[in-house]
C-alpha cells in the first residue's frame, strides 16, 4: 500500500508539473500573440509614416521649384538703383503732417469764431434783458 500511496503522490506531482508547464505555455501563447499585434500595429503606424514622409517630400519638391523660381528673376548682387522719393516738401515738412496741421488751423479758427459769437450773442442777449448796453 505504501508503494500505491507514493505512486498517487508521485501522479499528482507529475500532473501538477505538466499542469505548470501547460500554463507556462499559454501564457508564452498570449504573449507571442500579443507581439504579433504589436507587430501589426507598428507595420501600420510605419506605412502612415511612409505615406507622410512620401507628401513631406512633394512639398519640399514643391518649396524647392519656388525657390529656384525666385533665384531666377531676383539679381544675385544687391543693387542701389532703388530711385529716390522726395519725402518732404521745400519747406521741409512731411506732406501728411503739413495738410493735417492745415486742417487743424482752420478748425481752430472756426471753433474760436464761434466760440466770440456765442459769447457776443449771450451779453447782447444779457444787455437786452437787463436794459444796458455796453
Amino acid at each position: 500500500m505504501a508503494t500505491t500511496a507514493r505512486t498517487a503522490d508521485d501522479a499528482l506531482t507529475y500532473e501538477s508539473d505538466a499542469l505548470a508547464g501547460a500554463n507556462a505555455a499559454i501564457e508564452a501563447i498570449l504573449q507571442l500573440e500579443e507581439a504579433h499585434d504589436c507587430r501589426s500595429d507598428l507595420k501600420a503606424d510605419l506605412g502612415e509614416l511612409e505615406k507622410d514622409l512620401h507628401s513631406i517630400d512633394q512639398e519640399m519638391g514643391t518649396l524647392e521649384r519656388h525657390i529656384d523660381e525666385l533665384r531666377a528673376i531676383t539679381p544675385s548682387t544687391p543693387t542701389n538703383d532703388i530711385p529716390e522719393i522726395p519725402r518732404r516738401r521745400a519747406e521741409g515738412q512731411p506732406r501728411g503732417i503739413k495738410a493735417l496741421g492745415k486742417t487743424h488751423n482752420e478748425r481752430s479758427e472756426k471753433a474760436k469764431k464761434k466760440s466770440k459769437d456765442a459769447k457776443t450773442k449771450q451779453r447782447k442777449g444779457e444787455e437786452e434783458r437787463n436794459g444796458t448796453k455796453r
